[in-house]
């Protein structure tokens, strides 16, 4: 004959056993779900990081450099004048540039000024008679206007950023625009990022 406290003793350690063994299942799955936000979050500040430092591995270039960089990345990344950023449903992560980036496509009062690096080499020749390159620099008389024109386009990042496509490279340029001093018989230079996609 069988002892039916050993048997209710059994049925009551196993019980408990399958209790303390959910709970622990519990307990490891909600800290998995927990760390999601985290993981995100750990996402979102490394593609913010790898896109400023490329921008800004470019402009510390001593000469006028170009690369293209593609990006595949699960959420929207966008490049404004001054800062990176990269979000998602609810999770935002800035990261600020140390140059200040030039749209390589621009718009002014509706209509393209240029699409790239080459066209705003054009713009200049039909705005300024001259290209800013070293063997046609811009009058300094017209410095501060040229200077305006490129701080506008910056600024128009802020409305508009230059939001990254998967498929397509991301192009950073650095370009120098010259300037020549009349009475110092000077050529000055100012060097400039300019970012788009290709």
């Amino acid at each position: 004959m069988m002892d039916e406290r050993g048997v209710e003793q059994g049925l009551l350690t196993s019980v408990g056993l399958i209790l303390a063994s959910a709970a622990v299942l519990f307990f490891v799955f909600s800290s998995f779900s927990s760390l999601r936000p985290s993981n995100t979050a750990i996402a979102l500040e490394s593609a913010a990081s790898e896109v400023c430092g490329d921008v800004e591995t470019v402009a510390s270039m001593a000469i006028p450099y170009a690369a293209e960089r593609h990006y595949s990345y699960g959420f929207d990344v966008s490049i404004c004048a001054d800062y990176v950023a990269a979000s998602s449903t609810n999770i935002t992560f800035v990261r600020p540039l140390a140059v200040r980036i030039v749209p390589g496509m621009y718009s002014w009062n509706g209509s393209l000024a240029w699409n790239n690096t080459n066209e705003m080499r054009e713009y200049l020749n039909s705005s300024f008679n001259a290209t800013g390159t070293p063997e046609r620099p811009i009058d300094d008389d017209r410095a501060a206007e040229l200077y305006g024109l490129m701080d506008r386009a910056s600024r128009s990042t802020l409305l508009n950023p230059i939001k990254l496509e998967a498929g397509r490279p991301l192009v950073i340029e650095k370009a120098f625009l010259y300037t020549y001093n009349g009475s110092s018989h000077t050529l000055e230079a100012k060097s400039y990022v300019f970012v788009y996609q290709g």
